[in-house]
């Protein structure tokens, strides 16, 4: 490990031991505990290319769009008019057989060790609730209540764009703004 790469450890290590005590630490999780669940393209990006060709448009020139017209094209093309039990099962499609990857593992043993309090993922995949089973949280989604998982919730879970298990969802514009 280089020399920069562990001081950032060695530092990450220390500022959770002293936040500890405060019992309010929060991490913000991305797609990158996901994408290392499995060699398949699963990235926003791969998706959507992925949906957009299953729709007869062309590889090469899906291949070819730049992130703003691959995402109105999907919007337009696959996401709108579809209905939620339709957008839950593509969606659900693309993520089969993934399982919580070992970055997922580590969060687990933070909060179950009580290092981290709150978990706030854009992520809409399992891979947390599959990684914290057996564990007591809270857990909303958009803008839903809160559920309460287990019988002593001792963290809690948001997912801000939604989760496959609920069935809700935020791609489009519309759906973000909310």
């Amino acid at each position: 490990m280089s020399d920069n790469l562990e001081n950032i450890f060695l530092r990450l290590g220390y500022a959770l031991r002293e936040l500890k005590k405060y019992q309010n630490t929060t991490i913000i999780l991305g797609a990158g505990c996901s994408l290392s669940s499995t060699s398949r393209d699963i990235s926003t990006t791969g998706i959507m290319k992925q949906c957009l060709i299953e729709h007869n448009l062309p590889e090469n020139e899906v291949n070819s769009y730049t992130w703003e017209t691959l995402y109105t094209n999907f919007i337009n093309v696959v996401w709108e008019g579809k209905a939620k039990k339709e957008r839950e099962l593509l969606l659900k499609s693309k993520l089969l057989d993934v399982k919580p990857s070992g970055g997922h593992m580590f969060l687990r043993r933070l909060v179950e060790n009580e290092f981290i309090n709150t978990v706030i993922t854009t992520n809409f995949d399992m891979l947390l609730e599959n990684a914290f089973e057996g564990l007591s949280y809270y857990k909303r989604v958009g803008n839903d209540k809160y559920q309460i998982v287990g019988n002593a919730p001792s963290f809690s879970l948001l997912k801000v764009h939604g989760d496959l298990e609920e069935g809700s969802f935020r791609f489009a514009p519309h759906e973000l703004m909310k």
